[in-house]
């Protein structure tokens, strides 16, 4: 993000656009704020408790929404600030309509189809890009096809007709609007809701295939930035002084939401492998945890609309303290 250390100009939120002006600062090392407006990848102020600005680069305040983690950032995906009907949000890694397909330029992974990595390149100047190094010789879970005819998916998928005219490799039995892996779901219309067919604690699980490989996470060798990039039973060593490393074999069990096996387990006593991912065990939401209008928060805490800051009706929705309303 602006002001962060840096290694080059790859490594800063939108340094691989050609559109923001980012660059890497050759004396301080840190990452500046080229135009005007909020890169994506950088934090905004879309939502309650993120005091900052909403100008958001590729879509201005309609793309600033919580990441994965519950953090307010800009996604950008709206190019000149106009948003479509159909990606009314920008860039959305649970849609395959509108998230960053495997091997494109992106800046973090919640841009990325399934939520892949968002890792350097190597080959290409260490580029961010959505899967980094791993490419794969089958199209992947949640990537754009070209038809029924199609065969290119990965084993296990098919390529069926998505949303609004598009196609994309996903089960036999996902529906035309599922979600990809994070999506907001509930177990009661887990089917359709998820492409995977699987909701987990109110968010869609992973599919990992039928080599019971993770679809959404770096194998050991490949390019990281961060620990939650790599699959379970790995980690990213990033040298001294760079921003970025591989994933290395670490730990004999997998984090919350990191994938999992019955060859690792997971390192907490109350996650449950489910789908070939720890999560934590059903309960209520707290804070900025997805929710629904079904599935609702902890005492304390509303179910809110990210967009409207309403009362949950549908749509993407977070648990918020409700002192803070």
């Amino acid at each position: 993000m602006t002001g962060d250390y840096c290694d080059s100009s790859a490594a800063c939120c939108g340094g691989t656009g050609t559109t923001y002006g980012i660059a890497s600062d050759s004396v301080k090392h840190d990452c500046d704020n080229g135009t005007a407006c909020n890169p994506p990848g950088n934090i905004c102020g879309g939502i309650v408790g993120f005091n900052a600005s909403q100008n958001c680069c590729d879509g201005k305040k309609a793309v600033c929404k919580p990441d994965s983690n519950g953090i307010a950032r800009c996604f950008g995906g709206c190019p000149n600030d106009n948003c479509t009907t159909v990606c009314p949000t920008g860039y959305d890694a649970t849609n395959p309509q509108c998230c960053v397909e495997p091997g494109m330029s992106c800046q973090f992974s919640d841009q990325c189809c399934n939520g892949q990595a968002c890792a350097p390149d190597p080959t290409d100047q260490n580029k961010l890009k959505c899967g980094g190094t791993a490419v794969s010789t089958c199209t992947t879970f949640g990537a754009v096809c070209t038809g029924t005819s199609d065969t290119s998916c990965c084993s296990g998928l098919t390529c069926k007709a998505y949303g609004d005219g598009w196609f994309a490799c996903l089960l036999p039995t996902s529906s035309a609007t599922c979600k990809l892996t994070g999506g907001t779901c509930t177990q009661a219309n887990q089917a359709t809701d998820c492409c995977s067919g699987t909701c987990t604690s109110g968010k869609c699980a992973d599919w990992t295939g039928s080599s019971g490989s993770s679809t959404s996470c770096q194998a050991p060798g490949g390019t990281c930035t961060a620990d939650a990039d790599c699959c379970a039973g790995s980690a990213c060593g990033i040298p001294d002084g760079s921003t970025h490393g591989t994933c290395q074999a670490a730990a004999v069990c997998a984090a919350t939401s990191q994938s999992c096996s019955t060859g690792v387990p997971c390192c907490s006593a109350t996650d449950a492998c489910t789908n070939g991912v720890c999560t934590p065990p059903a309960g209520c939401g707290s804070a900025y945890q997805a929710c629904s209008a079904t599935a609702g928060c902890c005492v304390g805490y509303s179910c809110l609309d990210v967009a409207t800051n309403l009362a949950c009706a549908g749509g993407s929705c977070l648990c918020v303290a409700q002192a803070s309303q």
